[in-house]
């Protein structure tokens, strides 16, 4: 079975009968008693008086007494509970501006005079209520509490402190004079410049005072003489004779570290982790730059084969059988779609016949057309066909795998190292070089820069030293792979700059 709750009888309205006027109520003076009169300002409420303000079931909760008590309205709440046809809670506002305080208290006030409680409190009190100064409303609310409820507040007494309060922990003159002008009820209130300076000075003398009082206790803390005689004695260290030899100190020697700045991210590094994993045992990074600097001539140089395995068994010149695995051979990569544009060049052609049988088109056709035995019609007929994938099919399998982007730069690397540059195919695989390129940047402007400057510009560097009239085609590669800004082509060039670097 449920238990009634218990009956409060501090909420229930008291009869008029019973309401005993302040006059029985001993006056304390004729005057709410002062702070200083206290000796103690008392700053928290009581349990008892608590528990009787949480048992009214006020509208607001109190969390901070001198803060929710200011404004008057919670009064007013409390008096309604009490006289309930006197006191109307839509007269009251619970606002924070000093207006609203003011108007609620005024009509507080205006109602203890007229019910005879005009002795509960005063204007200067209310002003410091108002003003939220210590121990304000704590005063008045034990007072309230024992006329309403005509019972005795029980005095707490405080432990006593362990120790006082440091000497660092004071407050200084001015912190003194700060909260004098802030916290002081009275200053607030009035606009007589004289009262207010009157106020300030009385409560600096009492803080000179209150120091002088310290330095009678205790004398040793403000003497110069001790301080300097005793303290400061025992923080000096050992006497050193002059022109004693200082102890031997080992010399340390800190090597010289270079950093290599890393201008790629994660994405980027994973890529290039995957393909180096792919290409295990194929790949030497040292081939790069194995080719010996080869003055200007009018045949070019052998192209360097850094993917090769067999090249040295084909013997590594010019037109030398195989020349490489150009990657891929499965559906929708770059191999299979480089091999559908060589068979159906080399298909229109009356003698590419012998040339279909070969297992590796790629390979074949860059042999075939180094050597000039695949006509130059053909051969620019075959790059044209390169250059139409790259906008449907080929860009985006190079931007999917970088095996896929190996396979078809491989071609395009060896055509620009094994032709001239005043050859019509030479400028066809240029072309179709940069189409690649810009697809791509358009696509995906950062993969794009990093698969190329990965795999295509190491062995087009090599192209960029040693030939002079190919190193405005290199550079216009480098361009159409980076985003069509000018801070993308500072990086690209800079990037050109560190391998052309590296390679020194």
């Amino acid at each position: 079975t449920l238990r009634p709750p218990p009956v409060i009888p501090e909420v229930a309205c008291v009869p008029r009968a019973s309401r005993v006027p302040m006059t029985t109520v001993a006056p304390r003076g004729g005057q709410a008693p002062s702070k200083e009169a206290s000796g103690l300002v008392q700053t928290t409420l009581s349990r008892e008086l608590l528990r009787w303000i949480q048992s009214l079931d006020l509208a607001y909760s109190v969390k901070n007494v001198k803060r929710d008590f200011s404004n008057g309205f919670l009064i007013a709440e409390i008096f309604s509970r009490y006289y309930d046809k006197e006191v109307q809670m839509h007269s009251f506002d619970n606002g924070i501006s000093q207006r609203i305080k003011k108007d609620n208290w005024g009509q507080l006030l205006k109602f203890m005079r007229k019910a005879g409680l005009a002795e509960l409190t005063t204007q200067d009190e209310v002003n410091a209520i108002i003003h939220c100064e210590d121990g304000a409303v704590v005063g008045f609310l034990n007072r309230f509490y024992e006329v309403l409820t005509h019972r005795k507040v029980q005095e707490v007494t405080r432990r006593p402190l362990p120790e006082e309060t440091p000497p660092y922990a004071k407050a200084t003159g001015s912190a003194v004079m700060r909260m004098t002008m802030e916290r002081n009820g009275g200053m607030r209130e009035t606009s007589d410049e004289a009262v207010k300076k009157k106020v300030a000075q009385q409560r600096f003398v009492e803080h000179e005072r209150s120091l002088q009082e310290e330095r009678s206790v205790d004398p040793d803390r403000f003497s110069s003489t001790s301080s300097t005689n005793g303290s400061a004695r025992h923080m000096r260290g050992q006497p050193k004779s002059v022109g004693a030899e200082l102890a031997a100190v080992p010399q340390v020697t800190v090597k010289d570290i270079s950093v290599k700045q890393v201008d790629k991210n994660i994405t980027q590094l994973r890529a290039g982790k995957d393909f180096a994993h792919q290409n295990q045992g194929n790949f030497d990074a040292q081939e790069f730059s194995s080719l010996p600097s080869v003055p200007q001539q009018s045949s070019p140089p052998p192209m360097p084969r850094p993917y090769s395995p067999s090249l040295q068994s084909a013997g590594g010149g010019q037109g030398s059988g195989r020349v490489e695995d150009f990657g891929a051979s499965g559906e929708g990569s770059a191999g299979a779609i480089l091999a559908d544009c060589i068979s159906r060049g080399l298909g229109s052609w009356a003698e590419g016949g012998k040339w279909l049988t070969s297992g590796d088109l790629p390979s074949s056709f860059v042999t075939g057309t180094a050597t000039g035995e695949i006509p130059e019609s053909v051969a620019i007929g075959i790059l044209g066909d390169v250059t139409a994938q790259t906008a449907s099919s080929l860009s985006s399998a190079c931007l999917a795998s970088p095996r896929n982007f190996h396979a078809a730069s491989s071609l395009l690397t060896h055509l620009l190292a094994d032709l001239s540059a005043s050859s019509e195919v030479y400028g066809a695989a240029v072309e179709a070089y940069f189409a690649l390129g810009e697809a791509m940047a358009s696509a995906d402007p950062a993969a794009s820069l990093s698969l190329f400057t990965d795999l295509s510009l190491p062995p087009l560097c090599v192209l960029f030293r040693s030939h002079a009239g190919k190193r405005g085609d290199v550079l216009r590669l480098l361009l159409a792979f980076s985003e069509p800004s000018v801070e993308a082509h500072l990086q690209a060039v800079k990037r050109l700059q560190g391998v052309l670097n590296d390679q020194a």
